[in-house]
């Protein structure tokens, strides 16, 4: 049975995410999966999903948006990190596993 885990997200974006799956037993393991969740920018809402395949390959898609695949471009993964960049559509996303949720920014159009 897939666990389930969730995730928040402050700074310019909030993102809120639970995961659903689990990946084979490396380091990077516990955020290797797929997260689905809400990306709350003011008063806009966009449902995202977020698949993690490995420790260095990610990609993301915005379901309201056409549900296109935006490939990170950048990956870094360790056993309670993530840090992820988005060159195509000018993002990153940074959170830390903490009591079982993934807590970090995903900001979008910074310099």
């Amino acid at each position: 049975m897939p666990q389930r885990r969730s995730v928040l997200a402050t700074g310019l974006s909030a993102l809120s995410l639970a995961a659903f799956g689990h990946a084979a037993a490396q380091e990077a393991a516990p955020l290797i999966g797929e997260w689905t969740g809400v990306l709350r920018a003011g008063s806009a809402r966009l449902r995202l999903r977020l698949v993690i395949e490995s420790p260095t390959a990610a990609t993301l898609f915005s379901l309201d948006q056409g549900g296109a695949a935006i490939p990170a471009g950048e990956v870094s993964l360790t056993a309670d990190a993530v840090r992820l960049r988005f060159a195509v559509i000018n993002a990153t996303f940074e959170a830390r596993l903490q009591e079982g949720a993934l807590v970090g920014t995903f900001i979008q159009g910074a310099a």
